[in-house]
């Protein structure tokens, strides 16, 4: 195959009367890996971030329980700890009461608003990894 592409279909919004609604909220531009030629990065850029919301990247050792004895300010709240069978019994309830609510949006049928962010791979060959 002499030349290819790879597109994406990407949900950003609720579609109809709910419009403004986000689906997938895309943080920052998709990392592509590989032999890519050119993507529509350009196109895209208005999707990416748009309230510019801060990513919160954690501690790779308080993120990883490793150090138990983590300092905390004085401005975090601490709660007690929650029985784990309670937990469970929360959780539980929740997924009956999402399975019941369940609703789909597709691009195809206008609930959902997206935008398409296509790259263009080039050649295809035969086991090339």
């Amino acid at each position: 195959i002499s030349e290819s592409y790879i597109e994406i279909s990407w949900p950003y919004e609720v579609g109809g009367e709910k419009t403004g609604k986000h689906l997938l909220y895309l943080m920052r531009k998709p990392k592509i890996v590989g032999p890519v030629i050119k993507c529509n990065d350009a196109e895209i850029e208005q999707y990416i971030n748009p309230y510019r919301i801060k990513e919160v990247i954690e501690d790779d050792k308080v993120a990883k329980g490793a150090s138990k004895d983590a300092e905390i300010s004085s401005d975090v709240s601490v709660f007690p700890e929650i029985d784990p069978s309670n937990r469970r019994k929360k959780r539980e309830a929740d997924r009956t009461k999402r399975a019941a609510t369940t609703l789909v949006f597709s691009c195809d049928d206008g609930s959902a608003k997206c935008f398409t962010y296509k790259c263009r791979i080039g050649k295809l060959e035969p086991n090339i990894t």
